[in-house]
């Protein structure tokens, strides 16, 4: 009979290990366990690839801290509490501001009239490149760096790392269409 699956790793190097009970011993688990980012012990289903908070199921009882967030920042980041939350801020401002700036750069070109020319039309297109840089890509690499793991999925991870090239890919191709703009 084997014993809980057990699934470790992260999202691009994922793994499950099955252990048979009958060659387990107690050396070769806490070995495991040691060397493991994050586990989660499974009876049923697909592994998990991260930890989740207030999963009962998790091996995070020896993890400090208590109440609603002994989770945060969780284990796979580098940061402290402290140095999450002022990093988590300051990259939240981050995005707020080049959010709420680029959207008055299109405002501000689509309002006023004399800022109607054939190159502000290139400005408006980097600000808006920039806005799918601010609302596609930002907010999870924002989770990505507080959290120290990522915990949306194959998919998103594909589709985020798509629109980070997409997005940042037409920022520099307007930023040069700028530049020859202005050149000639």
């Amino acid at each position: 009979m084997e014993a809980p699956l057990l699934a470790a790793g992260t999202l691009f190097e994922p793994s499950a290990l099955t252990l048979n009970a009958t060659t387990l011993d107690d050396n070769v688990l806490d070995n495991v366990l040691d060397n493991a980012s994050h586990v989660i012990w499974s009876t049923a289903g697909p592994p998990s690839l991260g930890y989740a908070p207030g999963n009962s199921a998790s091996l995070d009882s020896d993890y400090p801290g208590d109440g609603l967030v002994s989770w945060f920042p969780g284990r796979d980041s580098p940061y402290t509490a402290g140095q999450a939350v002022v990093i988590a801020l300051v990259l939240l401002c981050v995005v707020i501001v080049t959010f709420v700036g680029n959207i008055l750069v299109c405002v501000a070109v689509c309002l006023v009239r004399k800022l109607r020319r054939p190159c502000n039309y290139l400005l408006v297109s980097l600000a808006v490149s920039d806005i799918c840089v601010a609302v596609l890509v930002m907010p999870m690499a924002l989770l990505y760096e507080v959290f120290g793991r990522w915990d949306f999925g194959r998919v998103m991870c594909d589709l985020w790392v798509s629109f980070d090239v997409l997005s940042c890919t037409a920022s520099i191709l307007n930023l040069c269409m700028i530049s020859v703009d202005r050149t000639f």
